[in-house]
């Protein structure tokens, strides 16, 4: 409702504007201790591919040489926002773009060993008539904190730390009960792995030795944000909005 909008906001000058989101992007970042932002001049709600966009991340792409690319699924519109799967299409023509020898560029071209599509949707796809088919979880569990707290720096979309906890039990503990983890993140390989032996990852080897109680007590675990200690704090020093 118009009675509940920020004025300060609503009539905020362009500039002004995308400078308070790139600064919302570094600090919800630092909590990941992630200092190293690149925020590109576009506008967040143009729905069509832009040639100078994807130029650009091709040229980011090359000159950071990334080992790894997370980004959105092409065919996955976050159920509603279309501009999450433009994103990933120009993503996958800037990756592409990278690989190849660029006529009348002299910068050298790469790939990245793996890319992952983010697949949070993919565990029950509830919104999509696009099956996917998660491949890979990450567990984040050590990580949850982080991922609440960082809600707080994006408060005039309307996120605070309540909705973060909401949002964090409800996806990355739903991806946690498939992944037999308290916390997970589901992500999709672009290209399926080829190697030289059946490979097992190292964190496989540590939960077969878990006994049957210690497996449950990981499996388990809860924020519990909003949970009073018995002096009267909360739980991790998060508080209610």
């Amino acid at each position: 409702p118009e009675s509940e909008r920020d004025p300060a906001i609503v009539t905020e000058p362009a500039e002004a504007y995308a400078a308070r989101k790139k600064k919302e992007a570094e600090g919800s970042l630092a909590c990941f201790g992630i200092t190293d932002v690149v925020v590109l001049p576009y506008d967040d709600r143009k729905y069509s591919l832009d040639p100078a966009m994807i130029r650009d991340l091709e040229n980011l792409i090359c000159d950071r040489r990334p080992h790894i690319i997370i980004q959105q699924n092409p065919l996955d519109g976050m159920a509603t926002y279309d501009d999450h799967a433009l994103i990933g299409t120009a993503t996958q023509k800037a990756i592409a773009a990278a690989a190849s020898v660029s006529y009348g560029n002299p910068r050298p071209p790469w790939s990245p060993v793996e890319v992952y599509l983010l697949g949070c949707f993919g565990v029950n796809n509830l919104f999509h008539s696009q099956q996917t088919r998660v491949d890979v979880f990450v567990d984040v569990t050590k990580h949850a904190e982080a991922k609440v707290k960082a809600h707080q720096f994006i408060t005039p979309q309307g996120q605070h730390v309540g909705w973060g906890q909401k949002r964090i039990e409800g996806i990355e503990g739903h991806c946690g009960i498939f992944a037999g983890t308290s916390y997970a993140v589901a992500f999709i390989r672009l290209r399926a792995p080829l190697c030289d032996t059946l490979p097992i990852d190292k964190k496989r080897y540590e939960d077969v030795h878990l006994s049957s109680v210690e497996e449950m007590k990981r499996n388990h675990q809860l924020l519990g944000a909003f949970v009073k200690e018995a002096d009267g704090s909360y739980a991790w020093g998060l508080k209610p909005d």
